[in-house]
C-alpha cells in the first residue's frame, strides 16, 4: 500500500483518537473529517466505533462511477491483505485445537512434497521471514490457478535469504499457510474460514467474489467497482483472478461484517485473551503496525489490491475505539499527507 496513502489515513485516524482521548466534541471532528474527505474526493466508506457503538459512518463518492451509483455502507470491497488476519487467527485456533502442533513446526511437516528448505517454519511464514520470494510476479493475473499450481510455482523459486535471517513481504508465505491449514484439517481453506470465523460471527457479506469487476456493468450489484488513476484520468482497475491471492488476499467484505470481526477481537467473543494478545503482539505479525496516540497504543493494518484499499486502526485501551476505511480508488490518497497533517494540528490547537 502506498506510504503517502497510509500516512494520510494515519493522520485522519490520529485526529479521531486525539479527539477521543482529549474529550473533544465529536460532532466537530466528524464534520471536519467529512468536509476533508469530500474536499479531497475520497471514494469509499468509513466507520468509527467506540465501546461497541458507531460514532460516525458514511459513504463518499460513487461505488460505480459510470452509473453514478452512490455508496451504501453495506457495499462490498476487496480487502486485500486484511484476509491475512483471518488466516493467522485460523492458524492460532488450529494450534489450540491440536491440529497444528506449534508455530515452530517446519512447513515440510505438512507439505513434504514441496521439498522446500526444511528450516522454514510456520512462524517464518507469518512474519515474512522465510526468504520465499513474491509469487504474484510470476502469475498471469487473469488465469485461474489451483492451490497445487500455486505451490508448484513457489517451490520452483530460490530463496532470497536464509530462513529467519531477513524479512521481506511476500504473499507466497500466506499461500503456504492456506495450504498447511488444508493439510492439517482435511478441508479447504475456504471451508475452514467459513466454519471457524464467518458463520459464528454472522459475517454473511464476506466472501471470495470472482466477478470481473473491470467489466461489470450492473448498477445494482452490491460490490463496488475498483478504480485507479492513470495521470488525471480515472479508469477501472485491472482484474485479478481471486484464486491467486488465496489465503493472502482473496476476500471481499463490508463495514458491517468488519465491525463484527473487530468487535470479536476486542470483546473476545470468538477468541481468548491469549489468542488476541498473540495477534497484536508487536513481534508476531508483520502486517500489524503498532504506534501511539496520547500515550496509548494503536494497532493498524492496511490492505490493497487492484483498485481497492482497506485500513483498520484499533485502540484497545480507549474503550476499544477503532476505525475502518474501505476505498475503491487505488490512488485516492496521494498527496494528501500535508492536508491531513493540517487537520491534525488544528485539532491539537483546539484542545489546548
Amino acid at each position: 500500500m502506498n506510504k503517502t496513502r497510509v500516512n494520510y489515513i494515519v493522520c485522519i485516524i490520529t485526529l479521531f483518537f486525539i479527539s477521543l482521548s482529549l474529550n473533544a466534541e465529536m460532532l466537530t471532528s466528524k464534520k471536519e473529517i467529512d468536509d476533508y474527505l469530500i474536499s479531497e474526493d475520497y471514494s469509499g466508506v468509513f466507520i468509527a466505533v467506540r465501546d461497541g457503538k458507531v460514532l460516525h459512518e458514511g459513504g463518499y463518492g460513487y461505488a460505480n462511477v459510470e452509473k453514478k451509483r452512490k455508496f451504501k455502507t453495506s457495499d462490498q470491497f476487496r480487502i486485500g491483505s486484511l484476509t491475512k488476519d483471518f488466516t493467522v487467527l485460523l492458524v492460532i485456533k488450529l494450534i489450540d485445537d491440536g491440529r497444528i502442533k506449534s508455530l515452530s513446526d517446519p512447513v515440510t511437516k505438512y507439505l513434504p512434497h514441496l521439498n522446500i528448505d526444511g528450516r522454514i517454519t510456520i512462524e517464518h511464514l507469518i512474519k515474512h521471514r522465510s526468504g520465499i520470494p513474491e509469487l504474484l510476479a510470476l502469475v498471469d493475473i487473469k488465469k485461474h490457478y489451483t492451490v497445487d499450481e500455486l505451490l508448484n510455482l513457489i517451490k520452483a523459486q530460490d530463496l532470497a535469504f536464509q530462513p529467519g535471517v531477513g524479512e521481506a513481504y511476500s504473499n507466497s508465505n500466506y499461500i503456504l499457510l492456506g495450504a498447511i491449514i488444508e493439510k492439517a484439517t482435511g478441508r479447504t481453506y475456504w471451508e475452514n474460514i467459513q466454519t471457524h470465523i464467518f458463520t459464528p460471527l454472522g459475517m454473511v457479506n464476506t466472501s471470495v467474489n470472482f466477478l470481473n469487476l473491470s467489466t461489470l456493468n450492473t448498477q445494482e450489484n452490491s460490490h463496488s467497482i475498483g478504480y485507479i488513476y492513470s495521470g488525471d484520468t480515472l479508469k477501472r482497475a485491472s482484474h485479478m483472478e481471486m484464486a491467486i491471492p488465496y489465503a493472502a488476499g482473496a476476500y471481499s467484505s463490508n463495514l458491517p461484517d468488519l465491525k463484527r470481526w473487530i468487535d470479536s477481537l476486542l470483546n473476545e467473543s470468538l477468541i481468548s485473551q491469549r489468542q488476541r494478545n498473540v495477534i497484536f503482539e508487536k513481534s508476531f505479525g508483520f502486517d500489524w503496525e503498532e504506534w501511539q496516540v496520547g500515550g496509548m497504543n494503536v494497532y493498524s493494518h492496511a490492505g490493497g489490491i487492484f483498485g481497492f484499499s482497506a485500513f483498520i486502526a484499533v485502540m484497545p485501551g480507549q474503550k476499544n475505539s477503532y476505525m475502518v476505511f474501505l476505498s475503491n480508488t487505488q490512488d485516492q490518497y496521494l498527496n494528501l499527507k500535508r492536508h491531513s497533517k493540517n487537520i491534525f494540528l488544528k485539532s491539537i490547537q483546539r484542545a489546548m
